[in-house]
C-alpha cells in the first residue's frame, strides 16, 4: 500500500523560539569567544584580519543559516553549496571558541605568540574567506541562471555537410548504341530533305 505524506498544522511555534534563540545566543557567543582569540593571537596593527576572520568564521556561519532555513532556493547545487557553506563555517567558529576556552582557561594566556603561530592564523583565515567566496559564487551563479535565465544574441547552427556526386562509370554498350541512334536519326533527316528537293 501507497504511502504519502499530509501536511498537518504546525504547533510547536514556543519551542522553535525557544530553540532559535538558544542558537543564536550560542553564535552570539561563539563570536566573542573568536574575537577574544584573534585579539590574543593577532597584533594590534592588524585590524582587518582580526574582522575578518569574524566576518568568515561566526556572520557568515550566521547568514548561512538563515539562508539554508528560510530561503526558497532555485536550484538544488545552490542549496548543497549553502549547507557545506553553513557547516563549514559553523565548525570554525567552534574550532576558534574551544581553542580560546582551552588558553584562557587552562593555559591563562600563558602563550608565546610568535611569528610562526601568526602566519599560521592568517593562513586559516585566508582559507576560510576563500571559502566562503566560492560558496556565495557558486550560490549566485546557480541561483541567477535558474530563474534568469540567458538568452544570447547568436546562435551556433551545424553547418550541412556536402554530399559528393556519385561517381558515373562509363557504359561502353550504351554509348554504342547512342552513336547508332544518332547517326540514324541523321541519315533520316538527310533523305527527307532529299525527297523534298526532288518534289519541287
Amino acid at each position: 500500500m501507497a504511502k504519502f505524506q499530509v501536511q498537518r498544522k504546525h504547533s510547536n511555534v514556543g519551542l522553535f523560539t525557544i530553540l532559535a534563540l538558544a542558537y543564536i545566543g550560542l553564535l552570539i557567543l561563539f563570536a566573542w569567544q573568536t574575537w577574544g582569540l584573534v585579539n590574543f593571537l593577532f597584533p594590534d596593527d592588524q585590524l582587518l584580519m582580526k574582522m575578518l576572520t569574524l566576518f568568515s568564521f561566526d556572520i557568515m556561519a550566521f547568514l548561512w543559516g538563515c539562508a539554508h532555513m528560510f530561503y526558497r532556493f532555485a536550484h538544488p547545487t545552490s542549496k548543497a553549496a549553502v549547507k557545506w557553506g553553513w557547516g563549514i563555517t559553523n565548525l570554525l567558529s567552534l574550532i576558534a571558541t574551544v581553542l580560546y576556552m582551552v588558553i584562557q582557561n587552562m593555559f591563562r594566556l600563558r602563550i608565546l605568540i610568535d611569528n610562526n603561530l601568526v602566519s599560521l592564523g592568517d593562513g586559516i583565515t585566508i582559507a576560510a574567506l576563500v571559502f566562503n567566496i566560492g560558496i556565495l559564487t557558486v550560490f549566485l551563479y546557480y541561483e541567477i541562471s535558474t530563474r534568469f535565465p540567458n538568452e544570447d544574441e547568436f546562435e551556433l547552427v551545424d553547418t550541412p555537410k556536402k554530399s559528393a556526386s556519385p561517381l558515373k562509370l562509363p557504359s561502353f554498350g550504351r554509348d554504342k548504341d547512342e552513336d547508332e541512334q544518332v547517326r540514324a536519326n541523321g541519315a533520316h533527316s538527310h533523305a527527307e530533305e532529299a525527297f523534298r528537293d526532288g518534289q519541287k
